[in-house]
């Protein structure tokens, strides 16, 4: 009997054991199932988050890829208008030289007529030279015939008049 009680003691021992053990291991169960929801729970929740983040990002990415598309327009524009401004430029560089060739030809013709003036200048006065010269010899032969012909009237000489 005194085996039978210790099985028997045994046998309670074990269940008291088994008890404790599915009491214990339920608990874990629950434990482990409440940690796996408030996991899940914080993942639901970070994936809002980044999700909302995500979201929020997008929307950003989207206005600067609207920014961006307008400013390369704006570069494509100012391109456009910076080759024409060059075009122009060229232009006004080849009419500038078109210009300094003609002024330079222009120079020089006004070279070689200041040339002609100064030459026309001494001619001129070579010929004002020459004319006073022959004023004063028609001055002194226009005296020299008026002290002839009263020389002529004192002496009674008559010339026939041309």
């Amino acid at each position: 009997m005194k085996v039978l009680q210790n099985v028997l003691a045994v046998g309670v021992l074990a269940g008291c054991g088994l008890l404790i053990w599915g009491f214990l291991g339920s608990r874990n169960i629950e434990r482990r199932v409440g940690d796996s929801e408030h996991r899940i729970d914080d993942v639901s929740r970070e994936a809002r988050e980044h999700g909302e983040t995500l979201a929020r990002q997008d929307k950003e990415i989207s206005l600067h890829d609207e920014t961006i598309r307008s400013q390369t327009q704006e570069i494509a524009d100012l391109k456009k208008r910076l080759a024409a401004a060059e075009a122009r430029i060229g232009e006004l560089t080849r009419d500038a030289e078109a210009s300094r060739s003609e002024i330079q030809k222009l120079k020089t013709k006004v070279d070689d007529l200041a040339v002609q003036v100064s030459s026309f200048q001494d001619k001129r006065r070579s010929l004002d030279d020459l004319s006073r010269d022959l004023k004063k010899r028609l001055e002194r032969e226009m005296d020299l015939e008026r002290r002839l012909q009263t020389v002529e009237k004192q002496l009674g000489i008559e010339r026939p008049q041309p």
